[in-house]
């Protein structure tokens, strides 16, 4: 919360409880306005999670914080506004296709256009166990 402020803090964990709370009613709608569909709740949750952290260890906390206050500020959905936020300004900075999240994409052995994080992805959660331990 310090590298964003109290301010934007807040709004971000109302965007995501209001993200959590929908996939638990609307698990298929949710996942489709993320552009996701069929992606696993736990790759889903990693994946918004992961959006936001991003964005702010990268420096792109103006943009995330800009876009979702407004958006949530003019009464648009706040699930709405993150997943707008998600699918153009970090797909646009970052250049990552949300669907690199899914374990089952990245499972596959033949290379595709989804693939290309897999090293990635492997060293990534290979260290979070290894510092678990």
């Amino acid at each position: 919360a310090a590298s964003v402020g109290a301010y934007c803090a807040g709004y971000l964990r109302l965007i995501m409880k209001n993200i959590e709370d929908y996939l638990i009613s609307n698990n298929t709608a949710t996942k489709e306005l993320f552009g996701v569909s069929g992606m696993s709740d736990g790759d889903f949750l990693y994946y918004v999670a992961d959006v936001a952290a991003t964005s702010v260890q990268y420096g792109h906390q103006y943009e995330l914080c800009n876009q979702t206050i407004r958006g949530v500020q003019s009464g648009q959905n706040p699930r709405v506004v993150f997943a707008n936020y998600c699918r153009t300004t970090y797909s646009n900075i970052f250049g990552w296709n949300p669907m690199s999240y899914s374990q089952d994409v990245l499972k596959k052995v033949v290379l595709g256009n989804n693939t290309g994080g897999r090293q990635w992805w492997y060293q990534v959660r290979t260290m979070c166990i290894c510092l678990k331990y």
